[in-house]
C-alpha cells in the first residue's frame, strides 16, 4: 500500500467538485419555478456551500484515516500533515475560474452576457448570483460581489486540513454530535 499522491488527491477532489457542481446546476434548473423566492435562494446558497465544504472534509478525512493506517502498520515512515492545505489552495484556484469569466465580462473584454455560462460552470454559487443580479445582467454585478463569490471558496484549505487532521487522529465527529 502506498500513500496517495497530492496530484491524485487534487484530481479526485476536483472531480467530486465538478460532479457536485453539475448536480447543483441540474437542481436549480429543476426548481426554477421556486427560484423567485429570496428565502429559497438563500437556502440554496447555504445548502450548496455547506455541501461543498462537506465534500472536501470527507475526502480529506478518508485520506487522513488511510495515512493513519499506513503509518500505524509501518508502510510509510512519515506523513505530510499540511498536504491538505496545499490541496485546498489549489482547489480554491480551480474553483474561482468561473469568476474569471465574470471579471472578463465585466471589463467588457468579451461582449455579451456570460451569466448563463457562469450558471453552468458554477452551479454551487449561482443562487448567490441570483440574489445579487435580479434581472441576470452583468451590469448589476459589481467587483465587490465577485469578491464575495471568490471568498466563498476561501475556507476550503482550512476545511481540508481539519478533515485530514480529524481522520488522522481518528476523531469521530459524527458520534460526538449524535451521542453527546
Amino acid at each position: 500500500m502506498r500513500q496517495k499522491s497530492i496530484s491524485f488527491l487534487i484530481l479526485k477532489t476536483f472531480l467530486y467538485y465538478l460532479i457536485y457542481n453539475l448536480a447543483c446546476t441540474f437542481f436549480i434548473i429543476a426548481t426554477v419555478s421556486m427560484i423567485g423566492l429570496n428565502v429559497y435562494r438563500i437556502f440554496l446558497c447555504v445548502f450548496y456551500l455547506l455541501g461543498m465544504y462537506f465534500m472536501v472534509f470527507v475526502t480529506a478525512k478518508r485520506d487522513g484515516e488511510r495515512d493513519h493506517n499506513l503509518l500505524k502498520y509501518e508502510h510509510i515512515s512519515r506523513i505530510n500533515k499540511y498536504k491538505w492545505l496545499k490541496i485546498g489552495f489549489i482547489i480554491v484556484l480551480l474553483t474561482i475560474i468561473p469568476e474569471l469569466f465574470l471579471i472578463i465580462n465585466k471589463l467588457k473584454i468579451i461582449e455579451g452576457n456570460l451569466l448563463l455560462l457562469y450558471a453552468f460552470l458554477n452551479g454551487v454559487k449561482y443562487p448567490l448570483v441570483l440574489i445579487m443580479a435580479k434581472n441576470l445582467l452583468i451590469s448589476q454585478i459589481t467587483f465587490f460581489m465577485i469578491f464575495i463569490l471568490i471568498s466563498c471558496c476561501l475556507p476550503l484549505p482550512a476545511v481540508g486540513y481539519f478533515g485530514y487532521y480529524s481522520g488522522y487522529k481518528l476523531i469521530d465527529i459524527k458520534s460526538k454530535i449524535m451521542y453527546e
